[in-house]
């Protein structure tokens, strides 16, 4: 082989080995890399609320544990990790910075950052986007959950002395974690909404006995189960079990005869939270008239008959 030949193939090879040694040794950048994310404590997730109000879904609490997030790196060589960043969502897309080394650029041989996120008001393109299926999805009936997607970034970078990057060992590090949120759109609360006392006098109107039938009429919002309250004026009540139907309609009715005159008042009041009750409804008996007027004067008894 003549020497020009010789020399110019001894030179590539030794530029290609020096290559191949500067690939293989860089002069920096970031080992041991990692971006966890725990997205359930105890089987507790984050999870979004939503009730009913006024036929809408609206917002009502943020439940679950705290997303657990944590970032690690070392810097390898002559390199110094000088900046961290934890987003949620995408840094380049809109995404809500939840963590960072802060303004001035840092000079660490070790990150070890943990982040606990639930921070509402940075959830609250989620939120919308929760609210969004409650309002395609939710039912008045029963209760609604659905997973949804929570994406965060982590994000690490190095500088140093003739720091050289390669695909092992680069001057920045990131990664994309998801974890999965809960969405809860609350069935509609029972409510009974209306309540009608009525009381009725039935065959002679003149004469005793008095024949006295009272009615009440209640209105929910659909069908449930509920109890009410019966006051008589003098104090004594009784409590009775209902059930409305498919139509949200219930009625209690209750007999009385009387053999002489008695002037009472009833009302009724369903029971728990902020349902609806009636208005005093007197029944007057008047042996020689027909129900209707005359003022209350029964004194206190201990049991509603």
């Amino acid at each position: 082989m003549p020497t020009l030949a010789k020399a110019t193939l001894l030179a590539l090879t030794t530029s290609l080995a020096l290559s191949a040694a500067a690939e293989a040794q860089p002069y920096g950048g970031i080992k041991n890399f990692s971006f966890g994310v725990q997205d359930s404590y105890l089987g507790d997730p984050l999870t979004f609320v939503f009730v009913p109000r006024k036929g809408k879904y609206v917002f009502d609490r943020l439940d679950g544990s705290p997303v657990k997030l944590r970032l690690k790196g070392e810097k390898y060589r002559r390199a110094q990790i000088t900046g961290y960043q934890i987003y949620l969502g995408h840094p380049h897309s809109g995404g809500k910075k939840i963590a960072s080394h802060g303004h001035q650029q840092g000079s660490w041989e070790k990150v070890d950052r943990r982040v606990a996120f639930s921070d509402r008001n940075l959830l609250k393109g989620y939120e919308a986007r929760a609210l969004k299926y409650c309002q395609q999805h939710g039912d008045p009936n029963k209760r609604v959950v659905n997973d949804m997607d929570l994406m965060f970034t982590g994000w690490m970078q190095s500088k140093g002395k003739n720091i050289s990057q390669s695909a092992k060992n680069p001057t920045v590090n990131k990664a994309t974690r998801y974890a999965t949120a809960k969405i809860v759109c609350m069935p509609e609360p029972f409510n009974v909404t209306d309540v009608k006392l009525s009381i009725k006098r039935t065959g002679s109107m003149t004469a005793c006995p008095a024949n006295i039938t009272l009615t009440a009429q209640f209105k929910a919002n659909k069908a449930g189960k509920f109890t009410f309250r019966l006051f008589r004026g003098d104090g004594a009540f009784r409590d009775v079990k209902m059930t409305a139907n498919n139509a949200g309609r219930a009625t209690y009715t209750r007999k009385y005869t009387f053999n002489e005159t008695t002037h009472r008042k009833y009302y009724a009041a369903v029971m728990g939270g902020a349902q609806a009750s009636s208005q005093w409804t007197p029944m007057s008996v008047n042996c020689s008239q027909p129900v209707g007027g005359g003022a209350f004067t029964t004194a206190p008894r201990p049991t509603l008959d």
